[in-house]
Parts: structure tokens; sequence; C-alpha cells
């Protein structure tokens, strides 16, 4: 198979958008992702998969915590502006109202709702990291459709 027919059939594959947000002793991070699956009912579990380069996976690996707000579809320029490669620093936070999850982790005030996580065990996996979080506290925020990958122009994986 061509690496291009390869590419249009992976990015198929529905994908969420979201903010991923975490706390260590480096300070608090936040970025945009996309790779999201419930993966066990009892005890509720989820994967994430964080590519290697990217800061936030040292800090959730160093916390054990992350949590995974959910955007509503018309808040695509939050996950642009958290797409945008950004150090470690609560400037990324400005002009973006956060609140914070139980644990002490900040989350969207106004998205369409978030899970707080723990995670439980991780995986080195090609380029990314697949992290296992129990969801530990889960808080639905609004209701109404959330944002996808399809609703912007943008593309991931392949």
């Amino acid at each position: 198979m061509p690496a291009s027919e390869r590419k249009r059939v992976l990015r198929m594959v529905p994908y969420g958008l979201y903010v991923i947000t975490c706390r260590s002793d480096e300070g608090t991070n936040a970025f945009t992702g996309s790779w999201l699956t419930q993966c066990s009912f009892h005890p509720p579990l989820v994967a994430i998969g964080v590519n290697r380069e990217h800061r936030g996976g040292p800090m959730i690996r160093e916390s054990g915590r992350f949590a995974v707000s959910f955007l509503k579809r018309e808040q695509q320029d939050i996950a642009r502006h958290f797409l945008r490669p950004w150090k470690v620093t609560e400037e990324k936070f400005e002009g973006i109202a956060m609140s914070q999850s139980p644990a002490g982790l900040p989350v969207l005030a106004q998205g369409l709702a978030y899970l707080e996580c723990e995670v439980r065990d991780l995986s080195e996996v090609g380029d990314h990291t697949l992290f296992i979080g129990e969801v530990t506290h889960a808080c639905l925020q609004a209701e109404g459709p959330p944002l996808l990958m399809s609703d912007t122009k943008w593309s991931y994986g392949g």
C-alpha cells in the first residue's frame, strides 16, 4: 500500500479534540490532545497518547495525574490556543477561563465536561507514550456536541 493511501485511510479514524492538563514540580501545563479512548468499565479507565517530544508526557509521568477537558464544538479557538508550542509557564493560561478539579488540576471553566485521572499504567509505543488513567472524578459542565477533528480543517496522524 502506498504511504499516501495509508495516510488517507488512517485519517478516517474519528478523533475528538481535548485540552489535557497536568501539574508537576516543573509547573502547570496544558496541551491539545486528540488520542483518547475509554479502555475499561470496571475500573473506569481511559487511555491518552502523548507525543514523546512533548513536555506534557514527562510531567504526567512525574505527577501520576492528568485531566481531560472536553471542548464544545464552538471552542476551536481554545484547541488552537493549546496547540501552539509553549514553554511550561502560567502565561499559556492567560485569557482562558480555568478552574480546578478536586485534586487541583486545571480544567476549562467553560468546557463541555472534564475527567480527572490517576495514571495506572503506561507504555512507550512508537513515537508516543500511552498513559492509562483511572477516572477518579468526572464533571458534566454543559450540554451539546463535543468538538471533533472533523469539525476543523485539521488532520492528525497517518
